[in-house]
């Protein structure tokens, strides 16, 4: 976890391993990652302009931690920096997990990145990419992903894949957690920087 969070906003909930994560973002970047502290989950907010605190914690519709899951919705502003839907957004959100969390994440308008965090994955984007990386594949059981309009690329299970306009992919392994991901328009990157 990186210590130079100069003017973003930091929120920090004791979490034990092994719950449920609910989060659900309108628009901008998440990374979602691995916490070096085992029994804490912390979200770091960091703007792309001189936002206040004040103002960065009205973002923050909602942080509950309970004893078996936790809820996050976060509601950024739209700020046009390009000349596409996808290019407004007003920060960078980082997550940090303990390392077994079942997540479920979705994110409007935007780019979602999850890193190594053991545990099944529901994990949609409305317009966008998403990222899933450094997972071990021997985790993980029943693997599905679509894209409405647009591209799966797996270099991790390599599972059978099938469509034209939008594409799928299938894949089964031997493990005991699912990952079940969905891109509307955009396309999903299956990463292993690990090797």
């Amino acid at each position: 976890m990186s210590s130079d969070h100069a003017g973003s906003l930091i929120l920090t909930r004791a979490f034990a391993p092994g719950q449920i994560v609910y989060l659900e973002m309108n628009v901008g970047e998440i990374d979602i990652v691995r916490s070096p502290k085992e029994h804490q989950i912390q979200l770091v907010i960091e703007p792309k302009y001189g936002a206040g605190q004040a103002e960065m914690q009205s973002w923050v519709e909602q942080f509950d931690v309970s004893s078996t899951d936790a809820h996050i919705r976060l509601h950024l502003p739209r700020h046009s920096h390009g000349k596409y839907d996808s290019d407004y957004d007003g920060g960078k959100v980082t997550l940090y997990l303990p390392s077994q969390e079942a997540l479920h994440a979705k994110l409007g308008v935007g780019q979602m990145t999850v890193g190594d965090v053991r545990g099944d994955k529901e994990l949609h984007v409305g317009v966008g990419e998403l990222d899933i990386r450094d997972i071990n594949p021997e985790d993980y059981g029943n693997v599905v992903s679509t894209t409405g309009i647009g591209d799966v690329q797996d270099a991790i299970f390599q599972g059978k894949q099938s469509g034209w306009l939008g594409n799928s992919e299938t894949a089964q392994g031997t493990g005991k957690y699912r990952i079940d991901a969905h891109v509307g328009i955009g396309q999903i990157n299956f990463k292993d920087s690990r090797v």
